[in-house]
């Protein structure tokens, strides 16, 4: 049966005195009422709609007002109305009244469900992206303005436009930036989706969610080797954050929070075994006599803790790895500038900068086993972009174009993955490589993993002592 939902002017007993504005309901025969908080004169109300004085007043600006919020409120009503419709079962007027009284407990609106979600992930450990999430809906709900949150059913395309519109213009954000809020976003009201919160209307379909090429970030090797010969003795807070910076570059760019988490415990055998805190991705790495010293500078006996970034008796992990960061990227920059570093220093740099090492590696290698390679510009993007997003590929297909023929091409990307492999101990079995003739994934041997991983380190003190 189809429900009413209208909106009525109630005049005031008393001559002269404004009357209010309320929602009628009816559903089934039975009506009830939810009211406004709006007062109006007579006059100013007709047929069921606010009417707008001739002259321009504060009075007529405070109508406008009244008179759009009147027009979100029944939009909410009808939202809420169709969710009942939708789902098919019998629902009563009361019902429709309790579910628009209870804003702050609904679930269907982008606030609270954004909340709700976050807490979930921060229950599994996910407090990064939970801080992410939460960061992108405060940004919107700024935009938003007075309007404050809003329910899933009402976020569609033009919404969203508009709101790419005010990152881009009116916060003056990059490209990147709006796409990266936007993207978050998209995420969370994908996932509203999966939950039956809302039907999936697109919204982002027209706005840009790529990510746009930025500047290098990386540093040159050698400017890493200023970083490491600096005599930061005088200083042990800013030679602890050279430290950890060469630490990161070392363990192959490893993230912050890895670093921080890395316990005694997780060195065996001359080998440092952990899992990402982001992917649960086990990783392996071979100890080098350059880590260990490291480690002999500043690891605190007794301490379960590799180095002295999160405090046993410090209370809340995260928040002692956020301070951490921060302390240390202050730093960072300073040590940056003392080397003429032409980018801000930072601990990700690191990443990049040890990115960098490995293709600069990984050239000389092709060298030494005497690889032919025609497109070196096509390979070694390709081969950053692997070192730069290890874990994230299964299915890699490596075209031949770039060796002289089909068994230096065997040879090519048999070294390729093999040296990927060093460093992040991926399934190297469940990967197959592009055949030059069509027929299926070469197989190679990974044994020569090793050789290039002992290689890299080779290469790298070469560069740091000439």
């Amino acid at each position: 049966m189809t429900t009413s939902v209208k909106a009525k002017f109630r005049p005031s007993r008393v001559k002269g005195k404004t009357g209010s504005i309320y929602f009628q309901v009816i559903h089934n025969r039975v009506a009830r009422q939810i009211g406004t908080g709006y007062k109006l004169f007579q006059k100013e109300w007709k047929d069921g709609k606010v009417v707008m004085p001739k002259q321009n007043s504060e009075r007529n600006r405070y109508l406008t007002g009244v008179a759009l919020n009147l027009q979100r409120i029944k939009k909410r009503l009808e939202t809420i109305i169709g969710r009942f419709d939708d789902a098919g079962n019998p629902y009563t007027t009361d019902e429709v009244v309790a579910a628009y009284k209870l804003p702050d407990d609904d679930e269907h609106s982008l606030r609270v469900f954004s909340h709700k979600l976050a807490e979930h992930l921060k229950r599994t450990n996910m407090h990064r992206l939970a801080e992410t999430y939460i960061s992108s809906v405060n940004s919107f709900l700024r935009f938003r303005g007075k309007q404050g949150d809003i329910l899933l059913d009402e976020i569609n395309d033009d919404l969203i436009k508009e709101y790419e519109h005010y990152l881009l213009e009116d916060c003056g954000l990059c490209r990147n930036t709006s796409s990266f809020y936007n993207r978050n976003l998209r995420a969370i009201y994908n996932r509203a989706v999966k939950k039956k919160l809302t039907i999936d209307r697109h919204p982002f379909a027209e706005v840009y969610t790529g990510v746009d090429k930025t500047s290098k970030r990386a540093i040159p090797i050698k400017t890493v080797k200023e970083i490491k010969d600096l005599d930061l003795s005088k200083d042990a807070e800013m030679a602890f954050a050279r430290d950890l910076y060469m630490m990161r570059f070392n363990l192959r760019g490893i993230s912050f929070v890895d670093l921080a988490m890395l316990k005694t415990d997780q060195l065996k055998n001359g080998y440092l075994t952990y899992s990402r805190q982001k992917t649960r991705q086990k990783l392996e790495i071979k100890w080098e006599k350059q880590m260990q010293e490291i480690v002999d500078r500043h690891h605190i006996k007794g301490s379960r803790y590799l180095l002295p970034i999160l405090s046993e008796e410090g209370g809340d992990t995260r928040r002692q790895y956020l301070n951490a960061l921060h302390r240390v990227n202050a730093r960072l920059k300073k040590i940056g500038k003392i080397v003429g570093c032409y980018i801000p220093l930072t601990t990700y740099t690191a990443r990049h900068g040890w990115a960098d090492a490995a293709i600069a590696a990984y050239e000389v290698g092709c060298k030494v086993l005497g690889l032919v390679i025609y497109d070196c510009q096509r390979l070694v993007g390709n081969f950053y972009q692997l070192v730069c997003n290890f874990g994230y590929f299964g299915h890699i297909a490596v075209e031949p174009c770039f060796v002289v023929n089909q068994h230096q091409h065997r040879l090519a990307v048999g070294a390729l993955f093999e040296f990927v492999h060093t460093f992040h101990r991926v399934g190297i079995s469940g990967i197959a490589a592009y055949s030059p003739n069509g027929v299926g994934g070469i197989e190679y041997d990974s044994a020569a993993a090793h050789h290039f991983h002992a290689f890299f380190y080779v290469f790298v003190e070469n560069v740091f002592h000439n």
